[in-house]
Parts: C-alpha cells; sequence; structure tokens
C-alpha cells in the first residue's frame, strides 16, 4: 500500500484509494468523522485479525452500508419497489426461464415392463 507523502490536516494519510479493511482512525476518516465520534456513533463491531486492538480492521464495504443506512431520502428496504414495478405498476411479476410455474409438480408416468 503506498501512501502518498501529503497527509490531510488532521494527520490522517491520504491514500490514493481505501482499501477494503480499515483500521478505526481510517474509518473515521472515510466516513467524514472524528475518531472520537465515530467510536461513540458507529454500530458496526471491527473484524480482528490479531488479539491486539491494533489488528480491528472494519470493512469498507459495511462502513458503506451503514451509512446508507442513515440516508433519509431512500424508502426503507420493504417499501422499495423494482424498476420494473415502478414501470409496469403493480402487476403480476413476469416468469424467467426456468421458473417452477407449477404449484405441485407432475405425476410421473411409470413404465410397464415387458416380460
Amino acid at each position: 500500500m503506498s501512501l502518498s507523502k501529503k497527509s490531510a490536516s488532521d494527520g490522517t494519510p491520504r491514500l490514493p484509494y481505501w482499501p477494503a479493511a480499515l483500521n478505526k482512525k481510517m474509518a473515521a476518516a472515510y466516513c467524514g468523522l472524528s475518531p472520537e465520534v465515530f467510536t461513540s456513533v458507529c454500530p458496526l463491531k471491527p473484524i480482528s485479525f490479531t488479539s491486539s486492538s491494533r489488528g480491528e480492521r472494519f470493512l469498507r464495504q459495511r462502513l458503506d452500508e451503514w451509512l446508507l443506512s442513515l440516508d433519509p431520502n431512500v424508502e426503507p428496504a420493504a417499501e422499495r419497489r423494482s424498476m420494473v414495478q415502478l414501470i409496469d405498476g403493480d402487476q403480476e411479476p413476469k416468469r424467467r426461464f426456468g421458473d417452477n410455474i407449477l404449484a405441485e409438480p407432475l405425476p410421473r408416468k411409470r413404465r410397464k415392463r415387458e416380460t
């Protein structure tokens, strides 16, 4: 991981990209929070690579999911509708290749054995 020589005013290194697993200081910077505020408001638990607290990392994907859950501009997941539902209204969903269209499987025909 190559760090830029320049760093932010708070001492957080500037990266050309954000790694998948971030330590607490980097996770706070990623969320735009100070480490103290991040610790008090973030409900996520870090994963441990070592037994030391220095080995704890926050997954960037989980941080993204948490931040998206805070967005007041997004409908709750239960009320979200797909683009097809928005265009077609509340019609019956269309079948796709491979969908089971029968409620019950057809009985198998048995072959008569010739003796």
